[in-house]
This record gives structure tokens, C-alpha cells and sequence, in this order.
């Protein structure tokens, strides 16, 4: 706690008791410098230390190993350190360490005149490189040098572009126990050349953050298979704009968690709407935006998702050119239909099946009993409202029976859906669309807020 009133130290000093005197009296037993003591003993069995912005310049002298032997994480960034040698004589003093934050350090390598040699530092397996500015080149020297079981890499906001990415001089060693990667807030537009530098070197990497790049696509022709032990890549704030790209992904097998924010590809699309496509799209995310994606999801995604494509192969009809246009479009379509062989379409785009009990029927001879729930300051009325409307009916309409019950202009209207008050609403964005295209089932509830 701190506090701007002025209150006297106590001195450093603690009575342990009393001894007689020879007059007869009695003396108090004084430890002076306890707390100093004490601090050092903290010293010498704390494990983790911040220093960060503290000016520090180089070691300073001997003894830091002995003040802290037992030292495994250390934070140094933002501090002064101009050259590699100063920190790697901090290193020295402390084996024990694992993790080394460097972040905002701007120092140098001298790579011709390196007095260390090939000094081996085993333990230490988190090296932050955050804001250095050190070459691609120089960093890979350092750790291939000196930390051979590195296991995490953080170089994030290094300015790196993608013709600096070279393939290190190196075999085995950190290359394979490399495991997390982070290139975030840099200059990388080639995922072809990420796949091929990134993906040849680290065959065990699992975890990769491109996030806040200039990666415009994931399609690629590159030949050589990388990422296969992938389970984690995060690839928000970046340029992407085409669903190839999510498509792509189902590329690497063991991929499971993506973070996928803030690219063009989704910025004009409602969070549901994001999350339904990109997890129909992908055979393996479990995690997506750091939110589960449950096992009930996933089906009604897919199942969604199938749906609209047979909307879309039925409206093109007979065309032999776009219905291989539709399927390159969407190449889980095939698996899909495996999956739930029960949703079939006819000539006239009706689609049937949703269990056993739904049997083959026409969209246009169904009703879905939906929940119409007012949610907007401009409705004449908040009480929910029960109705049955055709699968084929189109958002048009059904904001025109909105205005009639509720008052709220049709321009005015917003509507999303949910297939229950658990699920995440998803955005009824064209009016030109029927109910049955964005997969509204019997049960949904109908969301009504406005655009004010």
C-alpha cells in the first residue's frame, strides 16, 4: 500500500531479549539489519524478477548468481542494453534460467568477434524479442549459438518482411523443440513463404501468432507439406478476404483453435454469421475466437451450411460450368452430404430432412413455428409473438408482418435469429433472401431491435 503522508521508518533493528548487567540492570539483545537479511534471504530462493525500465545498462560486477541462485524467469525489457555480450553475461550467472524477457532492448551482435563461442545454455527455453529490432538473421545466430532447447520465440513488432525470412544454417538442435512462434505486428504478406521457411524449419511447431500482418490469402501452390503438428494459429488484424482461405486450413490435421478477427473477408458480417461459416467451412476447429465450438454448433453449422449450398446449386439449375463452379466454391460439400444424408434437395430447390421424423417434404408446403421478440424502443408492443410462417418467405416479408404487429419501419428494422436462447444471434442481412437460406429452424426466435 502506498500513501503520501510522511511516516518515519522504523529502524532495521528487532530485540531478541535481555541480558543482566553488572549493575544490576538489564540489556536488550538487538539484531541490526534484519530486514536487510531478510530481504536477501528472499533473494536467494525467489524464482521469478522484474527489472523492467530500469536503466540497466550491463551486469554491473560479480554475483548475481549467488544473490539469486535460484532465478527462472527474468524480466529485462525496456532497459539499455546495447550489446548481445552485456546480457549473455547476465545468462551466465544465472543456469537456472528458463524464461528471458528482452523486449525494447535495442542491442547489437557482433557476430565477427564474438568472444563466447558456442556457450550452451540448456535450461533456458522462453527467449521475448519483442520491439529489439534484431535481424531475423542475428537472432537465429543467437539461439542457434547458445539456447539449443529453446521451446517459445516471441518477435513480435521486429518490422520483418517476408524477404528477410531465410532458412537458418542449422540441424536439430531448437529447430525441432521449437514448439510456439510469434511473428505478430510485422511486415509479412506471403503465407507461401511462411509455409515454406517457417513450416520447412520447425517440423514440431504448434502454436504460430501472425496477427496484425499484411497476409492477404492462404492459398497457395506451394508443394512441400509443413505445419502437420500445428494445433493453434491466430491470424487476426491481417488482410485476408476470400474463403479459400479459411477453406485452406483444413490443410494442416491437427489444427483445432484459430483466432480470426478484423480482416475484410468478415468485417461486413455479424459475429454469428462469422463463426457459423468459418467452423461449417473447417473439418477440426474446436476452439474458435477463444470460445469453444460444441459438438450441437458444429452440427447445426454444418448442417446450415449444406443447406445453403443446395440452395445455390438449385438455382443455377442444369448449368454443368457453374455447378463445378458452386463445388470448387465449397469443397467440403462432398463430406457434408456424408455427414447428414438426410438433407436433400429437389428441382425446385425445396430442401427435406432435418431427422427421421421430418421424412422427404416440400419447403413450400412447411410452416416453421418461430417466437418474434420486439427488442426495439420503437415497438408498440414487447409481448413475444407466436407465429407460423413458410420456409420460403423472404426477409422482406417478414419485416413487412414485423411492421403491422410491432410499428417499426421496415427500414429501420434489424433482424437476427437463434435457434435457441443459448445460441448466438445471427444477422437476417438480405431482404431479398428466404428464412430457409440462413437455415431458420422450427423453435428459432426472431430478434427485433433497430438501426438507431
Amino acid at each position: 500500500m502506498y500513501s503520501n503522508s510522511e511516516v518515519e521508518a522504523p529502524s532495521d533493528v528487532v530485540v531478541a531479549g535481555e541480558v543482566g548487567t553488572t549493575l544490576g540492570s538489564e540489556k536488550p539483545i538487538e539484531f541490526v539489519g534484519a530486514k536487510k537479511l531478510s530481504t536477501q534471504q528472499t533473494l536467494q530462493t525467489i524464482e521469478k524478477i522484474s527489472l523492467s525500465g530500469c536503466q540497466i545498462v550491463e551486469l554491473g560486477g560479480q554475483g548475481l548468481g549467488q544473490l539469486a541462485p535460484h532465478l527462472t524467469e527474468l524480466d529485462l525489457s525496456r532497459n539499455l542494453f546495447s550489446k548481445w555480450s552485456d546480457v549473455l553475461a547476465i545468462i551466465r550467472e544465472l543456469p537456472l534460467l528458463e524464461t528471458l524477457i528482452l523486449s525494447g532492448n535495442r542491442f547489437t551482435v557482433d557476430e565477427e568477434n564474438d568472444n563466447n563461442g558456442e556457450e550452451i545454455f540448456e535450461n533456458l527455453k522462453v527467449l521475448v524479442l519483442n520491439q529489439t529490432l534484431l535481424s531475423w538473421r542475428n537472432t537465429g545466430t543467437i539461439i542457434t549459438r547458445h539456447f539449443p532447447k529453446l521451446e517459445q520465440l516471441h518477435l513480435v513488432d521486429n518490422e520483418y518482411e517476408d524477404d528477410q525470412l531465410t532458412e537458418f544454417k542449422t540441424t536439430g538442435g531448437w529447430v525441432e523443440t521449437l514448439s510456439v512462434l510469434d511473428l505478430s505486428l510485422n511486415r509479412l504478406k506471403s503465407w507461401t513463404k511462411v509455409l515454406e521457411i517457417i513450416g520447412g524449419m520447425f517440423v514440431n511447431l504448434s502454436q504460430l501468432f501472425l496477427n496484425g500482418n499484411r497476409i492477404v490469402t492462404l492459398v497457395t501452390d506451394a508443394k512441400p507439406i509443413a505445419f502437420q503438428k500445428l494445433k493453434t494459429l491466430s491470424l487476426s488484424e491481417n488482410l485476408i478476404d476470400s474463403w479459400t482461405s479459411i477453406d485452406a486450413l483444413n490443410a494442416f490435421p491437427l489444427m483445432d483453435t484459430l483466432r480470426f478477427s478484423k480482416n475484410p473477408l468478415t468485417t461486413q458480417m455479424s459475429l454469428g454469421e462469422t463463426r457459423m461459416l468459418v467452423v461449417a467451412r473447417t473439418d477440426h476447429i474446436a476452439v474458435f475466437n477463444a470460445s469453444p465450438v460444441r459438438e450441437k454448433e458444429r452440427k447445426e453449422a454444418e448442417q446450415l451450411y449444406l443447406k445453403r449450398i443446395l440452395h445455390e446449386l438449385a438455382v443455377i439449375g442444369d448449368d454443368q460450368t457453374e455447378h463445378e463452379r458452386v463445388l470448387a466454391a465449397h469443397p467440403r460439400f462432398t463430406r457434408l452430404r456424408e455427414l447428414y444424408p438426410e438433407i436433400s434437395i429437389d428441382q425446385s430447390g425445396n430442401t427435406a430432412g432435418s431427422g427421421s421424423t421430418a421424412g422427404l417434404r416440400k419447403l413450400a408446403s412447411s410452416l416453421l413455428k418461430v417466437s418474434i421478440i420486439p427488442m426495439s424502443m420503437q415497438a408498440t408492443s414487447f409481448d413475444p409473438l407466436v407465429k407460423k410462417i413458410p420456409q420460403q418467405m423472404k426477409v422482406l416479408q417478414l419485416k413487412l408482418l414485423i411492421e403491422t404487429k410491432f410499428g417499426v419501419q421496415v427500414p429501420a428494422q434489424v433482424l437476427s435469429f437463434r435457434t435457441d436462447s443459448r445460441s448466438m444471434p445471427m444477422l437476417l442481412d438480405d431482404d431479398n433472401a428466404e428464412v430457409s437460406y440462413y437455415g431458420m429452424q422450427d423453435g428459432s426466435e426472431v430478434l427485433v431491435n433497430d438501426n438507431e
